[in-house]
């Protein structure tokens, strides 16, 4: 089936207000909040969408954790077939993996543990460290202590959805992504997407897919229909309900949401939210019959979320029969198409105007870094950074975005992510003339880098930060001399 695009309607005839969103997006913006793009939907029909620049419809964006939702679908179709019970214990699936004696609450965990976080684990196996481990991860797993008797303890671990993972693999012949490839992407008509694995084959579970945003609508869609989609049940209806708990609701501790087959469950305002890290949701509003597909750079630690902006901007106002001061639709408009996350780079007076390539030799540093090398166009800068991965290049156009694809370093600013075909918008300009700014926007994920290289003579500094990050937001400065101009 070909990709098909949900129906369009206006916020006026959708019955939602339009101030209600234009708050949303400002209080987003007030609160350091970059968001990348935003779909709304009502009845299975967007009213909303809005996209800052660089970032497109098209442009899939890393979900993060929302991942772990799509395993839980995949397992649920394991289930729907007949496949796989919620009591099945995870140590029989992989037994040759498992310690060659096995405590008893290791021999009691089920699949209902894992996907209810559940696990008895107390330490968490996250998406980051996983990256970095080269050899079985299934073997990883179970090196874990597990120090609660599975189903009493509550610990959100990232190792229960790769495991999770790894049975649905082990029961259908199939990895989780192509279970979904083949029974949901066709169904809901979805784009073709990635899925990061394992050393051994197996998809990571716990992260690793990138979704455009209607793609996303249209998951928590499927959810929100109880498994449904243009009347076909793709995924047995018990599955789909138990996922929000709309029946055996997973309890945490007081005060905090449910957590039902990796759906937050917020019941005061009626909101299940599937959340990935620095800010990537799904959000359904069954009493409203809306869906919301958020993709933002949130930083690690923020106060407050678009999540949160969502409940108290719109999603609360509309529950209470909230109206609309006045005719809000055209600011709303505008808003929209000046969503843009250009830095200003406006052109100094004597700019320099260098033609020529510069090598630069660099001293001992943190990162590996052995040359860096500059070459000069009158609209781009080609900057070149050699280190133990080899030499990567990032070209960036001068006063205006320039898209293209790199290999370069960036593991250490972006949450142990790393590809040799990173998607790249980037940019450069004269901040002064002696100081080079750039950013390099990496379209399909959160992170962006923002490079200054000051020049001193024959000598430079390069300095590199990031918008977010789960550790270090900089790395330390890198001096490097001038080699040869060719």
């Amino acid at each position: 089936m070909t990709y098909q695009h949900l129906e369009r309607l206006s916020c006026k005839v959708a019955g939602v207000p339009a101030e209600f969103i234009y708050r949303f997006l400002q209080e987003c913006e007030n609160n350091n909040i970059e968001l990348h793009s935003v779909m709304m939907a009502r009845h299975g029909k967007v009213f909303f969408e809005a996209f800052a620049r660089p970032y497109g419809p098209e442009i899939p964006h890393y979900v993060h954790s929302m991942t772990k939702a799509f395993t839980n679908t995949a397992a649920g179709l394991a289930y729907t077939q007949g496949l796989l019970n919620l009591d099945d214990k995870v140590i029989s699936f992989y037994p040759e993996h498992a310690p060659k004696e096995p405590t008893e609450y290791q021999k009691e965990m089920t699949v209902k543990d894992l996907i209810t976080m559940r696990s008895g684990m107390d330490k968490d196996i996250n998406g980051s460290e996983f990256r970095t481990i080269k050899t079985s991860w299934i073997a990883r797993y179970f090196q874990q202590p597990v120090p609660y008797k599975p189903g009493t303890h509550f610990f959100y671990c990232s190792g229960n959805t790769f495991m999770t993972s790894a049975i649905v693999q082990k029961v259908t012949g199939m990895t989780a992504h192509d279970v979904i490839n083949k029974y949901i992407v066709p169904e809901l008509g979805m784009r073709p997407f990635t899925w990061t694995k394992s050393p051994e084959g197996i998809c990571s579970g716990n992260s690793g897919i990138s979704l455009c945003v209607e793609d996303i609508v249209k998951f928590g869609q499927l959810y929100l229909n109880h498994g449904e989609w243009n009347g076909k049940q793709i995924i047995a209806r018990e599955w789909a309900d138990r996922s929000l708990g709309l029946y055996d609701p997973v309890q945490r501790k007081e005060g905090d949401p449910l957590y039902n087959y990796h759906w937050m469950q917020y019941e005061s305002e009626d909101i299940y939210s599937a959340e990935g890290f620095l800010g990537q949701f799904c959000s359904l509003v069954p009493k409203l019959d809306m869906v919301i597909a958020i993709t933002s750079a949130t930083g690690a630690k923020a106060e407050i979320g678009a999540d949160a902006i969502l409940r108290d901007c719109i999603v609360e106002p509309m529950l209470k029969g909230a109206k609309e001061s006045g005719d809000w639709e055209d600011m709303l408009e505008r808003k929209r198409q000046y969503m843009n996350l250009m830095p200003r780079m406006l052109k100094i007076e004597d700019e320099p105007e260098l033609n020529e390539a510069r090598t630069y030799s660099a001293e001992e540093n943190e990162d590996q870094i052995s040359r860096i090398i500059l070459k000069f166009d009158h609209d781009s800068v080609l900057f070149g950074m050699e280190d133990h991965r080899g030499l990567n290049w990032v070209d960036a156009g001068l006063r205006e975005f320039k898209e293209g694809y790199t290999g370069i370093t960036t593991n250490y600013l972006h949450h142990e992510m790393q590809s040799d075909h990173d998607h790249v918008f980037a940019c450069a300009w004269w901040e002064t003339q002696n100081v080079l700014k750039m950013e390099w926007r990496f379209a399909e994920t959160a992170f962006c880098d923002f490079v200054t290289v000051t020049f001193e003579g024959d000598t430079i500094r390069f300095n590199r930060r990031v918008n977010v990050n789960s550790k270090a937001l900089e790395r330390p400065t890198v001096t490097a001399h001038l080699a040869d101009n060719r």
